[in-house]
């Protein structure tokens, strides 16, 4: 599904992106990885890259059951 929106690599750094109904975060968790390898890749450092999934990757749930399963995450 990515990569049919185009969320691939070359094209993801500094880019916002949004999963509106992002359940248990299943999703986001592929977002979060491909952000994490395509920034490595490109010698951006630990801190810069939390930074970034901070302000460039998000998440919204209403149903808190899921939110907070997401939030579960590492």
């Amino acid at each position: 599904m990515l990569d049919t929106i185009g969320y691939v690599s070359g094209k993801i750094l500094k880019k916002h992106i949004i999963d509106n109904s992002c359940g248990n975060g299943t999703f986001l968790q592929e977002i979060v990885k491909s952000y994490i390898e395509e920034a490595r890749s490109k010698k951006i450092s630990e801190i810069e890259i939390r930074a970034d999934l901070g302000k460039y990757v998000h998440g919204i749930e209403i149903d808190e059951l899921e939110y907070g399963k997401c939030r579960c995450f590492k």
